[in-house]
């Protein structure tokens, strides 16, 4: 018995070294072979290993009647004719008249690039866009409902070779939904960055949760469908993306604060590319007009509104939707404050750390009165000088780290807890300089802590 118990303590350590490497191996593996994200396609992949137009010779005929240089309707027309032709004449596709009933099987397919397109009170219905760029392209009281924008996998080889070689999407980056009617619509994994999103009617929570960049969606005035979609969200169960449009509707609220706030600036593209007096708004021009009336109050109230927001709840936490960021900042300003500690250890003078401890079981006010200031010991040797060295950088990390939450919540008090660790009774006080920095930094993690559980119980910001 006594000889296994040998063998066991001798083999142990070398056992679990091999376990944990093949325990890392495998992690390793399977993050290659099932994690790892598909590239996007290219134009000549996508165009060579999947896509064919599926438009009928009737439905062709009408989208370019009114070209000057028609495509000969017969069988020999490729693929790349008629993307090239709808492309060269844009304008056709705003003067169409698109059959106003459509099948979903086979569905209308568009491919290719239709950037900047024109495509108000157009009747999209059931109209594949998958792997279309519809960059900064107009869809003002169009009517996309069921309309199909989600992501589509290539695969190459064949038989049991068959892999998967990248993925195709729909671009909708500053496409401009206003009065659009997207009731059914499939926008999958499409990506909506800086869409300016003013439809009338919504697509399902679910065919729109897995788009990409929901964050960056923007509205001109009415916020009214980037709130329901919101609130769509909400009641199905998609924290993450509740919080994504939150960040879309505060960081849009926030600049238009600066924009009465700044008479000089622009909002961001694609907003700046439009007249503000075509929605018969004066938001671009709303500055302008506070300055050159010297309404010193009203524009202070928007520059300080826009600076707390900015400050406060953008920069710590995306308006909600960083988590995570209140939780960083806390740990920097930690370690910052200890390296400004460990500086007014070393700097001469009064201003420093000061160490209390106890003649008996607690602290006293004889203790305090007997609180010596923590500094270099002079020592012999680098061995002496470094063991020293740490431990004065032990001692600032840890009035950093008590300091910062020593200001708790009714019973919730972390830094009284952390003084429970020591083995014997102490406490570290600051005194100068080194106290207003201590007081700065338990301000500002308290706000992170607060501002943390917020976020962290809350899916939204407002």
């Amino acid at each position: 018995m006594g000889c296994a118990r040998k063998m066991i303590m001798e083999y142990s350590p070398g056992l679990a070294t091999r376990f944990v490497g093949v325990l890392f191996a495998t992690c390793v593996f399977l993050s290659a072979a099932f994690c790892q994200e598909l590239p996007r396609c290219g134009a000549n992949e996508f165009q060579s290993s999947y896509f064919n137009h599926q438009w009928s010779a009737e439905s062709l005929a009408d989208l370019v009647a009114e070209s000057r240089d028609p495509l000969p309707m017969n069988t020999g027309t490729s693929d790349a004719q008629i993307r090239s032709t709808l492309k060269r004449q844009e304008s056709t596709l705003n003067s169409a008249k698109l059959p106003s009933d459509f099948h979903p099987q086979p569905p209308w397919e568009w491919s290719g690039d239709f950037s900047h397109a024109q495509l108000s009170g157009q009747d999209l219905r059931y109209v594949s866009f998958i792997g279309a760029d519809l960059t900064a392209s107009y869809f003002f009281e169009s009517n996309l409902n069921h309309a199909d924008a989600q992501s589509r996998i290539l695969y190459a080889g064949t038989g049991a070779n068959l892999h998967p070689m990248c993925y195709v999407t729909t671009l909708f980056n500053g496409a401009w939904f206003l009065k659009t009617k997207l009731l059914g619509a499939e926008l999958g994994e499409s990506d909506m960055a800086h869409a300016v999103f003013e439809p009338d009617t919504l697509p399902d929570a679910r065919s729109i949760a897995r788009a990409q960049n929901l964050q960056l969606l923007t509205f001109v005035t009415d916020p009214t469908a980037l709130m329901q979609l919101r609130k769509s969200f909400q009641d199905s169960g998609f924290g993450e993306q509740v919080r994504q449009v939150t960040y879309a509707l505060r960081f849009r609220e926030n600049e238009i604060e600066w924009l009465s706030c700044c008479p000089s600036c622009q909002p961001a593209w694609p907003l700046n590319t439009i007249s503000p007096l075509f929605f018969g708004a004066h938001v671009w021009s709303r500055g302008r007009e506070l300055w050159s009336q010297r309404q010193v109050g009203e524009i202070a109230k928007h520059c300080l509104i826009y600076a707390a927001n900015r400050v406060g709840l953008d920069w710590t936490c995306q308006y909600g939707m960083n988590t995570l960021r209140p939780v960083r900042i806390g740990i920097a300003i930690w370690f910052i404050c200890s390296i400004i500690f460990l500086g007014f250890i070393h700097h001469p003078g009064s201003s420093g750390l000061y160490l209390i401890r106890a003649e008996g079981i607690t602290l006293d006010g004889e203790a305090a009165k007997n609180a010596a200031q923590i500094r270099p010991e002079t020592a012999q040797g680098w061995r002496a000088k470094l063991r020293g060295e740490l431990v004065l950088i032990r001692q600032a990390m840890l009035f950093s780290l008590m300091n910062g939450v020593n200001l708790g919540f009714k019973e919730i008090d972390l830094g009284r807890w952390l003084r429970l660790l020591p083995r014997r009774e102490m406490d570290i006080k600051a005194v100068g300089w080194a106290r207003t920095v201590a007081g700065i930094q338990a301000l500002s993690t308290l706000y992170l802590v607060a501002l943390w559980v917020v976020v962290t119980l809350s899916p939204s910001l407002g």
